[in-house]
């Protein structure tokens, strides 16, 4: 946290967001984390926080989307690349922003939805380090009065093997998990079902909330926090599907919220 090449990934988010069609939440683009470090001192990172939907002006309800952009920093003089864990979840984020903007966008086929929802992108910092940037954001929305109605956290998504997606959490959504199995299908998937997990990952903080909560996740691999987390290992093609499939689930249970 608070590393210079860190400052770079918030600013190339930031114009990534941008290019998404994403618009501020609130009043910047950035949500201003300052962390407690065991051995003394304190750093500041960011969240990069967006948003779509007209109903973001007043919404106390909002569908939050999020994925972890820190990651572990350096490996001897060159930095872990971390391309699973989380770059794979950023991208799919971006493309999970980008589904839903132009969802919104046809105006007259989702004129309710457009008026009514409101989705918030968020890129985390801080959760290699203790979930500092969830907790930060959590804490922020309840002190304007705000409770997300469900949240869809990106974790690990670029590994996808035989079409098999986890989607943890899936019966928090109570009568909406029955929309996950159609919606698996028309992205090619095979969606494993499974109870809220304890991956130490940013969808913890939302679920100790008693926040809907799902955690999609492609599976473990030895790779995990070593240097050989490398971009030629990712399946981008499964992970643009897994980002289809979370903007369709986002959309579906934003229909949802009365």
């Amino acid at each position: 946290m608070g590393s210079v090449q860190l400052r770079e990934a918030e600013s190339w988010l930031m114009d990534q967001f941008q290019q998404a069609g994403l618009k501020p939440y609130g009043r910047s683009q950035l949500q201003e984390v300052t962390t407690t470090l065991k051995k003394g001192g304190k750093v500041t990172s960011h969240n990069v926080v967006g948003a779509a939907g007209d109903g973001c002006r007043k919404s106390k309800s909002p569908v939050v989307i999020g994925a972890h952009l820190d990651h572990l920093g350096m490996f001897g003089d060159a930095p872990y690349p971390g391309a699973d864990d989380n770059a794979s979840g950023i991208a799919a984020l971006l493309e999970t922003a980008r589904e839903i903007h132009d969802t919104l966008s046809d105006k007259g086929t989702n004129r309710g939805l457009v008026s009514q929802a409101c989705f918030v992108f968020v890129a985390f910092t801080g959760e290699e380090t203790g979930l500092h940037g969830s907790k930060a954001f959590f804490k922020a929305l309840s002190k304007a009065r705000i409770r997300p109605s469900s949240m869809i956290n990106l974790d690990m998504v670029g590994r996808l093997k035989n079409n098999e997606l986890y989607i943890f959490g899936q019966r928090s959504l109570g009568e909406d998990a029955a929309l996950i199995a159609d919606l698996c299908k028309g992205a090619r998937l095979k969606c494993l079902d499974g109870a809220i997990d304890t991956v130490m990952s940013d969808h913890l903080v939302f679920n100790a909330e008693k926040i809907p909560t799902l955690h999609f996740f492609t599976g473990a691999h030895a790779d995990k926090h070593k240097a050989s987390d490398t971009a030629d290992k990712i399946d981008s093609e499964g992970g643009a599907r897994v980002a289809w499939l979370a903007a369709q689930v986002a959309l579906a249970t934003a229909k949802s919220v009365k």
